[in-house]
C-alpha cells in the first residue's frame, strides 16, 4: 500500500509551495482543500482522471486542444455564453428533430440582400450535385404556401414533382381550362407537332369533341355565343378532305355541274351525262294571272318539258290557254296549228264505271281563237254545260277537289326553222247533271309558223280571271 499522508489541515505561507512527493497521495475527499490561484498554474486536464472542476476558468486564449480532452464537455455544462467556432460531430437524423408550430416554420432560409433569395440545397448521395429550392425575388411579393402533392391526391404513390421547362410524363390530371398561347401546339410522343393552335381576338365561338356511350357516334359540334354557326374545314393549297376514304373537291363547280366518282374513292364535279332531266325553274301560283318561263332555252338542251299541276282559277266559266314566248315576249299572231286526239273519260251512273267515246259527251276543240289566242288547248271543266266545240271546257268555283294537270313538250323551239312542233297532255275532272265523277283526258299537238326565229320560252294563264293555285315547273332534256 502506498504511502499516504492524512491531516486535518495544510495551510502553507504565502509564497511557499508545498510538495506531495512522487508515489503519494493527497486525499481531500472528507474534506476541503483550499489552494491558492497560483498553486493551480501547472493543472492540466489530463491529471483529471475523472470528475469535474467546478467553476473552473479558462484562460483568454486556450491552448490547442484535441477532441479527446473535451469527451467530457456538455452543452449543459454552459449556462451562459457561447463557444466560438465550435466543432460539432455529425448530425444525424437521430440528432436533429426540428418541429414548426401555427405561425413559425421549423427551417427558414433567409436571404442576403442585393446577393441571392433564400434557398435550401438539396446534394446528391456523392454529394458532387446539388439542387435548390429557392424563394421568389423581393419584387414578385410572393408570400404563399406550396404544398406537395400526397395523401389521396396521388394515392400516397410515389411522384415526381413536374417542371414548367423539363419534359415529362403526367397522368390522370384534370385540365379545366388550360391556356395555350398563339401558336402553341400538343405535340406527339416525339415532340412533334400535332394539334396547333390559332388564337382569334375576342372570339365566342369555339367546337366542342363530344364522346358517345355504346351504339352512338361521337360528335364534333360548332358552339358559341352566335345563334347560327358554320363548322369550316379548310385543307392547305391544294389539299382536299378525305372522309373515310372519299375525297371530295376542294372548290365549287359550275352551276347545275354534280358530284361524281371515279370509283376509286375521288369526288369531282362534273356535268350531266346526255339525257339527264334537269329541273330547270319552277314558280308556284298565287292569284296570278300568267305564268311564263323565258331565257332558260339554251344549246345544252333540245327538247324542254312544261308541267302544270293542281292548277285551280279563281273564276267561274274561266278557260285556261297557252302561247309561245320569242324575245321574252308571248306571240299572240294567228299562225298557230294544230289538232287533238279522241278524248275518253270514266263516269259512273250509280251501278257502274263506264268508257264513254269520243263525241259521247263532248268533243274538244283545236283551234285560234279569235283574239288571236291559241285557245282551249289546256282547259278545265267541272261542270259541262253544252259549250260549243270551241270553248267547251269551264271552271265552277262551286265544285271542290277539282284540278288540271298538264305537260306541254317542245320539240328543238330554238331551231330556224319555219314549223317548231309542241305537244300536250292534259287531265282534269268534271261534272254534270246526267253523270258524276268524270276525269276527262286530252293530248292534242301544235305548230307555230309566224317566225323561223328560235322560241325563247312558254307562258300559260286564265282567259278572264287568275290563279288561285297550282305549281308550275320547266324542265331540259340533255343533249347527246
Amino acid at each position: 500500500m502506498p504511502s499516504r499522508i492524512k491531516v486535518d489541515e495544510i495551510v502553507g505561507s504565502s509564497g511557499n509551495t508545498i510538495t506531495i512527493p512522487s508515489g503519494q497521495t493527497l486525499d481531500a475527499s472528507s474534506g476541503a482543500l483550499t489552494l491558492p490561484a497560483a498553486a493551480l498554474s501547472s493543472l492540466n486536464a489530463s491529471n483529471l482522471s475523472s470528475g469535474t472542476v467546478p467553476d473552473g476558468r479558462f484562460p483568454a486564449t486556450l491552448p490547442a486542444s484535441s477532441g479527446a480532452n473535451l469527451t467530457a464537455l456538455n452543452a449543459s455544462n454552459l449556462s451562459s455564453g457561447t463557444v466560438s467556432n465550435a466543432r460539432l460531430d455529425t448530425i444525424t437524423k437521430d440528432k436533429l428533430n426540428l418541429i414548426s408550430d401555427a405561425s413559425t416554420a421549423a427551417i427558414t432560409a433567409k436571404g442576403t440582400s442585393g446577393v441571392t433569395d433564400g434557398y435550401i440545397a438539396l446534394n446528391c448521395e456523392q454529394n458532387s450535385h446539388s439542387q435548390k429550392i429557392k424563394a421568389q425575388p423581393h419584387a414578385q411579393a410572393a408570400s404563399n404556401t406550396l404544398t406537395l402533392p400526397g395523401g389521396t391526391t396521388i394515392g400516397d404513390a410515389d411522384a415526381v414533382l413536374v417542371s414548367d421547362t423539363g419534359i415529362q410524363t403526367i397522368t390522370n390530371k384534370t385540365l379545366t381550362a388550360p391556356k395555350i398561347a398563339n401558336g402553341g401546339f400538343i405535340a406527339d410522343a416525339n415532340g412533334n407537332e400535332q394539334i396547333k393552335f390559332t388564337t382569334t381576338a375576342s372570339a365566342v365561338n369555339e367546337f366542342t369533341v363530344i364522346n358517345s356511350a355504346t351504339g352512338s357516334a361521337p360528335e364534333i359540334q360548332s358552339t358559341g355565343g352566335d345563334t347560327n354557326i358554320d363548322l369550316k374545314i379548310t385543307p392547305k393549297g391544294s389539299g382536299k378532305i378525305v372522309l373515310d376514304g372519299i375525297s371530295f373537291p376542294n372548290a365549287d363547280g359550275s352551276a347545275n355541274q354534280v358530284l361524281q366518282t371515279n370509283g376509286s374513292g375521288v369526288l369531282s364535279f362534273a356535268t350531266p351525262s346526255a339525257g339527264a332531266y334537269n329541273l330547270l325553274s319552277s314558280t308556284t301560283a298565287s292569284s296570278s294571272s300568267s305564268i311564263s318561263f323565258d331565257g332558260f332555252y339554251t344549246s345544252d338542251y333540245d327538247v324542254y318539258e312544261f308541267v302544270g299541276s293542281d292548277i285551280v282559277p279563281n273564276t267561274d266559266n274561266d278557260s285556261i290557254r297557252w302561247r309561245i314566248r320569242v324575245s321574252n315576249a308571248d306571240k299572240t299572231d294567228s299562225y298557230y296549228y294544230g289538232g287533238y286526239s279522241p278524248n275518253v273519260w270514266l263516269y259512273y251512273d250509280g251501278s257502274g264505271y263506264y268508257n264513254a267515246p269520243n263525241g259521247g259527251w263532248a268533243e274538244p276543240f283545236f283551234g285560234v281563237y279569235s283574239g288571236n289566242n291559241f285557245r282551249d288547248v289546256i282547259s278545265l271543266n267541272s261542270r259541262h254545260n253544252g259549250v260549243s266545240n270551241n270553248d267547251f271546257a269551264r271552271y265552277n268555283t262551286s265544285e271542290t277537289g277539282h284540278t288540271l294537270n298538264f305537260k306541254i313538250t317542245a320539240y328543238n323551239p330554238r331551231s330556224s326553222r319555219e314549223f317548231k312542233h309542241y305537244k300536250m297532255e292534259c287531265i282534269w275532272n268534271c261534272d254534270n247533271t246526267n253523270s258524276v265523277g268524270k276525269t276527262m283526258g286530252m293530248n292534242g299537238y301544235f305548230s307555230y309558223s309566224g317566225t323561223t326565229s328560235a322560241h325563247s320560252g312558254i307562258s300559260v294563264f286564265c282567259n278572264s280571271g287568275n290563279f288561285t293555285s297550282g305549281k308550275f315547273y320547266l324542265y331540259g332534256i340533255k343533249n347527246n
